[in-house]
């Protein structure tokens, strides 16, 4: 059975044409009509309906392809995927004018203040920038307490003074140690790799390194930690900083592991510290308590087997 929409305009006609039918069916079978002859027509006296002319398919317009950007990393640690091997050119040469400059006796806070001011009134120059990061870290290495190298940092990080990212080794250097000393990050560990790709004998990147690694602390990391500190042991063996971090290396170590032998390497590294190290520095005191402490339960441990 065929179902018909209410709304077409066919259906009445088909209604109609049905009840016609119907209602003649009767009369025909009773007095059937006299055949009609039809007409002759000549098939050749018809006219051929005219066909219009299909007009020739336009090919479809080209449309320009859209290129989406990338997606811009809302991330603070972003700027540490910048290459590190472009010119460095104008940034070497500033970084040797300080270091000279510190050299024969300038003052570095008076050199902290000339770029930091230099670089305020030319926001987004990446050179101007570079002197005040540079002379900021060399003030922040001098000073002695969290708060005189925040002080000497501050202002850095103020997006007023955020510049493009720039492919070059000391550029990207200062950023490093800077990030290092004010806030390390394992999401800075791969910029160190790369610093020291470019440069084995780097000892300040190469010690912010190990730092690093060694807050983000997995048995990998501690052990490329470790071969840092003690290659700059090796380099130069008066230097103190590099037992202090031998020594942390290896107490955390025996307090994750429980093993008697890195307890005795900390202690050794730390009482090796507190010999070079100066009155002066503030991590002597805790060292040699560190030293003492770690001692003591090493030979309770002993005494208690």
């Amino acid at each position: 059975m065929t179902f018909f929409s209410r709304s077409s305009p066919t259906l009445p006609g088909l209604i109609a044409v049905y009840v016609m039918s119907c209602s003649g069916m009767a009369a025909d079978a009773a007095q059937p009509a006299p055949a009609k002859k039809l007409p002759t027509v000549n098939a050749t006296a018809i006219p051929k309906p005219a066909i219009p002319a299909v007009a020739k398919r336009q090919p479809l317009p080209t449309l320009p392809i859209i290129a989406i950007p990338e997606p811009v990393s809302s991330s603070p640690w972003a700027w540490t995927k910048v290459p590190v091997t472009g010119d460095n050119t104008v940034y070497a040469k500033a970084r040797r004018q300080i270091d000279i400059a510190v050299a024969q006796g300038r003052d570095p806070d008076v050199l902290l203040t000339k770029y930091r001011a230099a670089a305020r009134s030319a926001p987004g120059d990446p050179v101007a920038l570079f002197r005040w990061a540079y002379s900021a870290y060399l003030m922040a290495t001098r000073q002695t307490t969290p708060a005189q190298v925040f002080n000497c940092i501050k202002g850095l990080s103020d997006p007023r003074y955020a510049v493009a990212p720039v492919p070059s080794y000391d550029f990207n250097r200062v950023r490093f140690l800077i990030a290092a000393l004010t806030a390390p990050n394992a999401a800075l560990t791969d910029l160190g790799r790369r610093l020291l790709a470019v440069n084995q004998d780097d000892d300040p990147v190469e010690y912010a390194l190990s730092g690093i690694l060694l807050d983000a602390y997995t048995p990998p990391k501690t052990v490329e930690a470790l071969g840092l500190a003690q290659g700059l042991i090796n380099q130069d063996p008066t230097r103190a900083e590099p037992y202090a971090l031998v020594g942390e290396i290896y107490y955390i170590r025996w307090k994750v592991h429980h093993r008697e032998s890195d307890g005795e390497q900390a202690r050794d590294a730390y009482l090796q510290y507190v010999q070079i190290a100066p009155d002066s520095d503030g991590f002597k005191a805790r060292a040699a308590a560190l030293a003492a402490a770690i001692g003591h339960k090493l030979q309770t441990a002993s005494a208690n087997q």
